[in-house]
């Protein structure tokens, strides 16, 4: 990808933030309200604690991360009833998935349990999980009345041969997954000491699979990928707020990028800035405020609004192209791209727009799309070496430089997990432009989409 790739229509590569603020212009168009959205993805369950043990195993990721072994053999099941069976096994599946992805476990293979006896759930030998090395283990029972599904999982810690917790959770058949979800985030809770949901998280993207650039949301895992707007014009740069009830997006439909507010569970869509060119929304940290760049008084400037577009307020001055704006962690910093220094770099400043000063250490004679680590530890952008656009991590704190991307097509918009150890890019080293997802160091890549053109991904917090 070359620099003439840049500000392509919409039937070509993403725009970047810098971009947009050069004139582009679309048709109009109109949203259709999704009301069912709320019930096909964001999806609420009962959940019961059973108890806690004072005492169970916890890894200190402070000092690095440990891998530990895990067992967990099939879920108890009613005989002979083949619809609980395989809900069981779907919650089966994603959990052993989820524990995967996230790189804290190892999950020891189902041919290893034939050489212990069967479990028995109210006596458990552990001696026999611990011949097979597992530092954990865990259990799970699924029951149903009529449509409705109970699973109850319990973690025990083998070596201590203690109880570590248990959940129970209800729901109709259909959340099967969502449960499996919601326990493996309590699992990585319990043992990991991590409190940000990573399984149950949502990614939004824009794609052109159905003609045209619309709004779309999906799992972490890319599964459930559900189109949220419907317009004949381009949709583009959706962010999250933290609560995860809203998405701020820039849009063409009164034939203008402006920017919006879409509430998922109301399926309202709220004006936040019309005048001028608006992009790069983005939500602080309490979600109070949203930053974003407009262009409303002749200069593409970063601005700073209550979420529903009040108070409005103008934080850069100069003569210059500023945008994207991204906040840090602790809500005291935002970096952004400017070319005040002659070409696109990234710049932070303090979130009153004070102190603004360029990122070091940085590379690349062109860079754009910079975000912060969930622990404000990291910066990532896109970069442009030559005729390649890579994502970038910048180590502040160490001030280190590490190329994720290097030598793979053109890649672009990056977006961190809410846990901090995993990145989403679009990329076109397939040939058309898909979501990937890979750990922080650049590896375990895996694509999420494969059905037209998929653009800047976003994940939730």
């Amino acid at each position: 990808m070359s620099g003439q790739a840049w500000g392509k229509k919409a039937d070509g590569p993403p725009f970047h933030q810098y971009n947009t603020h050069r004139g582009e212009r679309e048709k109009e168009g109109k949203v259709v309200h999704m009301r069912r959205i709320a019930g096909t993805i964001f999806l609420s369950l009962a959940v019961a604690a059973l108890a806690v043990a004072q005492q169970g195993v916890i890894i200190d990721t402070s000092t690095g991360v440990q891998v530990l072994n895990i067992a967990i053999p099939d879920f108890k099941v009613t005989a002979g009833d083949a619809t609980l069976y395989d809900a069981s096994k779907t919650i089966h599946d994603t959990i052993w998935n989820d524990l995967i992805f996230s790189g804290y476990f190892n999950i020891i293979p189902h041919e290893h349990y034939r050489f212990i006896p069967t479990l028995d759930e109210k006596h458990i030998k552990f001696k026999d999980w611990a011949s097979l090395e597992a530092d954990l283990l865990f259990i799970g029972s699924a029951t149903r009345a009529g449509d409705r599904l109970t699973f109850t999982g319990s973690l025990h810690d083998v070596k201590a041969q203690n109880f570590v917790i248990g959940k129970s959770y209800g729901g109709d058949m259909k959340v099967a997954r969502l449960i499996g979800h919601q326990m493996a985030n309590e699992i990585v809770k319990r043992v990991i000491g991590l409190e940000k949901n990573l399984f149950t998280s949502k990614i939004a993207f824009i794609s052109t699979r159905d003609g045209n650039r619309e709004l779309y949301v999906m799992d972490y895992d890319g599964s459930n990928q559900t189109r949220i707007t419907f317009n004949k014009v381009p949709d583009m740069l959706p962010a999250w707020s933290p609560d995860g009830r809203y998405i701020a997006f820039t849009s063409y439909r009164s034939n203008n990028p402006d920017l919006f507010l879409y509430s998922i569970y109301e399926g309202k869509l709220t004006p936040v800035s019309t005048k001028g060119l608006n992009t790069s929304g983005c939500f602080s940290p309490d979600g109070s405020k949203i930053a974003f760049s407009s262009s409303r008084d002749g200069n593409s400037e970063i601005y700073l609004s209550n979420p529903d577009g009040s108070s409005m307020r103008r934080l850069t001055n100069n003569d210059a192209i500023n945008t994207a704006p991204t906040w840090a962690p602790n809500g005291r910093m935002l970096a952004f791209t400017s070319d005040r220094g002659g070409m696109p770099q990234i710049y932070i400043m303090d979130a009153e727009g004070t102190d603004a000063r360029k990122l070091a250490p940085q590379t690349g004679e062109y860079n754009d799309s910079a975000t912060w680590s969930p622990d404000g530890e990291y910066i990532i952008y896109v970069s442009r070496q030559g005729n390649e656009f890579n994502v970038i991590k910048v180590g502040l704190t160490k001030q280190s430089l590490v190329n994720l991307t290097a030598g793979h097509g053109a890649n672009e918009n990056p977006s961190w997990s809410p846990d901090g150890r995993h990145i989403i890019f679009a990329s076109n080293r397939s040939g058309s432009y898909q979501i990937y997802c890979a750990d922080f160091e650049g590896g375990n890549l895996r694509p999420l989409t494969t059905d037209g053109q998929n653009l800047m991904p976003r994940w939730s917090r």
